[in-house]
């Protein structure tokens, strides 16, 4: 038995290709408000100034290199779900997809910056960025785009 086609399909396919874009944008501007403040001498003289005070009234390190070199993939894989709604995949994207962007959200955790000075800009696209990531979970989750059953998680 076939699947009726559901009216609402287009517009989901569309709003699903929009987040997508939306998302890679949010993922591309928090990246370059990240290399802006890097490059800028006053800001690593801020960031130098706030990791050693950190370390010395709070205990808390500064940013652990491990930390990276355990989120760039997740990013990888997260950034990778985006390209890959983009070019039509819709079998198998959700499971990695909300896994990625789930492990992303609690990753601070990890390296305990529970304690840190944040740019307002990049905190509102990092909400942004979820807010995009939770409706494309919704879409993909609640079947709103037309897919054949073989394409189902």
């Amino acid at each position: 038995m076939s699947r009726k086609p559901d009216p609402a399909a287009p517009d989901a396919e569309r709003w699903l290709r929009r987040l997508a874009w939306s998302g890679i944008a949010t993922f591309l501007l928090i990246s370059a408000f990240d290399i802006h403040r890097w490059r800028v001498e006053r800001w690593q003289e801020f960031d130098a100034a706030f990791a050693f005070l950190k370390g010395h009234v709070f205990g808390i390190p500064p940013e652990p290199v491990w930390l990276y070199a355990l989120a760039f993939p997740i990013v990888a894989v997260n950034f990778g779900c985006h390209v890959q709604i983009l070019r039509g995949q819709r079998r198998g994207i959700l499971k990695p997809f909300v896994g990625s962007a789930l492990a992303i959200a609690i990753m601070p955790l990890f390296g305990w910056q529970g304690v840190i000075y944040r740019m307002i800009w990049p905190d509102i696209l990092s909400f942004v960025g979820y807010g995009i990531g939770g409706a494309i979970a919704a879409i993909l989750a609640f079947g709103l785009v037309e897919t054949s059953p073989s394409d189902r998680d």
